[in-house]
């Protein structure tokens, strides 16, 4: 009862009041986007961030992290790299697509894409704070899929000091390993290659989880 309550009171926040079947998607990223409320309940290797209630990460590893609903998968692709080197990224709205718009939030910037595919399905591909979410969903479901992106991705928080450890650890503190998980197909395969073991560390767990 407690996780329901706690859902209703995020979704409340972020929206304004607003339901969110019945907001466009303009309200729906105004609110998500300028949200000011901070909360954490998952932590990885180098960031944390806020996973609503309905959601659960079936595999993770340092970049890479495979989150489910009830009937899709969120495929979340975190940029240590591009993080840590503080590179901006140009973004441009697509045109002849069924959404598209610039995200920003003070020095923060992204986009939001929606195209129309087969079978009455839609890839939505969020980019915003160093990290990007796809997810395929029905056009019933595109409402709630982009409030569950935006309000991850929104919420991601870096600890550098990790971080710098981690890219010095892999060898990675160059531009030309960065990857761009929006060139690639949606199979869990293709996207994420990492051991089943999710790590937990308690010395590094964060005092801002909420248990």
């Amino acid at each position: 009862m407690k996780k329901v309550i706690l859902s209703l009171l995020i979704v409340v926040f972020l929206t304004g009041c607003v339901s969110i079947q019945n907001a466009s998607i303009d309200e729906l990223v105004d609110t998500t986007i300028n949200s000011k409320y901070a909360l954490y309940n998952h932590v990885n290797r180098g960031f944390k961030y806020y996973l609503p209630r309905e959601l659960e990460v079936s595999k993770s590893d340092k970049y890479n992290e495979i989150i489910k609903s009830k009937y899709y998968d969120y495929y979340l692709y975190v940029d240590l790299v591009r993080y840590f080197n503080k590179d901006s990224e140009d973004y441009q709205e697509k045109e002849g697509i069924f959404y598209s718009t610039i995200l920003s939030n003070k020095d923060k910037k992204g986009i939001l894409n929606i195209t129309e595919l087969a079978n009455q399905e839609y890839l939505i591909e969020a980019s915003f704070n160093y990290a990007n979410i796809e997810v395929k969903v029905k056009e019933k479901d595109i409402n709630e899929a982009v409030t569950n992106a935006l309000s991850i991705l929104t919420s991601i928080e870096f600890n550098y000091d990790v971080v710098k450890n981690l890219l010095q650890d892999d060898k990675m503190n160059s531009k030309e390993e960065q990857v761009d998980v929006f060139k690639g197909d949606l199979s869990e395969d293709a996207y994420l290659d990492i051991e089943e073991e999710i790590y937990t560390d308690d010395e590094n767990k964060d005092p801002d989880m909420i248990n």
